[in-house]
């Protein structure tokens, strides 16, 4: 795939995803914002993934008073819980119920993932009543064995599942292996997940409590455990659309661009190497923010470089904008693409292209309907020839017949 063509795909997938791209020169070394106390100390430095609560009574809270605004009607949806049941398989309903078994869910929690092929989740819980714990975790492992490892001794269950009962934190996770593993963090004889070069880089705030959740995942090993099979996903779904254009001459029409989209979705992918996600919940307000680091000798890091150190026209932008992207631009370089899509078109615009300067700037917003609103801000060379292009051309297109 072309530089252009790619950049143009990834362009749209990241509209569609609605995801906010930021750029760094260098590494940023600052130690992270996490409390003596926090579970993320006991999570192994090879973790791929983390989500992280410092609540989770809080964070089932807000979210039951965000359904309660949206669906009055409703009853509480209890979603945390439900989510962490299905997760594990585990029988419980209610976060209160975990409650009741000595756990405390007042306090921060962790799901963490050791790898994604195959899935293997773990889960990281403070305790209240660790001798209630204790019983409940040897009942759990009746029929199974105990193991002590570096000091500290783990119960195995007959599904090749793990607990592990550390002062007042508690982890399960599906693999013995990892419980061991966080053993050896908890003794800090491993290094955890927060003093990882990554982790530090993206300083995530864990302790303020402005945000409700806190995801991490390390894209670049993710993506290297399951690109065979996204590979092979993606082709299969090319060769699909390709035998139903065959059949159907409609679905030919779009078929170069949605073979582009899926060739830049897995471009994109190849040069990721962390996301991280901020969830901040407040009454019916929710704010979502997305962060995705590419990797430092990665085709989009050296076409970020290139841009220019001043965005000028991004303060002209909505503050409030859901999506912000800032295109530095080429006359010929755009013309030549729209030429490349459509002539009609680029005989159409061809003057208001010329006219304009180096720069784009792009908001993306949601008002009052479903349909975004999209304010673009252009930089101006030739004011006289973009002015008769909007006045003259612009408004004939506006009012032309489509009969």
């Amino acid at each position: 795939m072309k530089a252009s063509s790619r950049l143009t795909a990834v362009t749209l997938i990241l509209l569609t995803s609605i995801m906010v791209l930021s750029y760094s020169g260098k590494e940023i070394m600052a130690a992270p914002d996490v409390a003596p106390d926090s579970v993320l100390n006991v999570i192994p430095q090879d973790t791929v993934g983390v989500i992280y609560i410092p609540s989770l009574l809080g964070f089932n809270d807000e979210i039951n008073a965000l359904m309660a605004e949206m669906i009055p009607t409703d009853p509480p949806q209890e979603l945390p819980a439900k989510i962490l049941a299905d997760t594990f398989g585990a029988g419980f309903e209610t976060l209160e119920e975990l409650e009741e078994l000595g756990l405390d869910m007042r306090r921060n929690f962790a799901v963490f993932l050791s790898d994604v092929n195959p899935l293997m989740y773990s889960a990281a819980v403070h305790i209240k009543d660790a001798e209630s714990v204790k019983q409940l975790i040897e009942m759990e492992a009746e029929g199974s064995s105990s193991v002590t490892h570096n000091g500290v001794t783990y119960y195995t269950t007959g599904e090749e599942g793990a607990f592990v009962l550390m002062d007042d934190v508690m982890v399960y996770s599906g693999s013995a292996a990892v419980c061991e593993k966080v053993i050896d963090t908890q003794k800090k004889t491993m290094p955890s997940i927060v003093n990882t070069t990554d982790f530090q880089s993206l300083e995530l705030d864990t302790t303020s409590g402005v945000n409700d959740l806190i995801a991490y995942f390390a894209m670049e090993a993710i993506v290297d455990a399951l690109h065979p099979t996204l590979t092979e996903k993606a082709e299969g779904l090319k060769a699909g659309m390709g035998a139903s254009a065959e059949t159907d001459p409609e679905l030919s029409v779009g078929l170069g661009q949605a073979e582009g989209l899926i060739d830049g979705g897995i471009w994109l992918l190849d040069q990721s190497k962390i996301l991280s996600l901020t969830v901040q919940l407040n009454g019916s307000d929710l704010q979502i923010s997305p962060f995705l680091k590419f990797k430092q000798d990665s085709e989009i890091q050296t076409y970020i470089r290139q841009m220019p150190r001043e965005l000028t026209h991004l303060k002209y932008l909505p503050q409030t904008a859901f999506l912000t992207l800032f295109i530095p631009s080429d006359s010929t370089a755009d013309t030549a693409k729209i030429e490349e899509a459509t002539e009609a078109l680029t005989e159409a615009t061809k003057d208001f292209y010329a006219g304009l300067g180096d720069e784009i700037a792009l908001s993306l917003n949601f008002g009052g309907s479903l349909m975004p609103d999209l304010l673009y801000i252009y930089d101006v060379a030739d004011e006289k020839q973009v002015k008769a292009y909007m006045e003259k051309d612009f408004i004939e297109y506006l009012g032309a017949s489509w009969d």
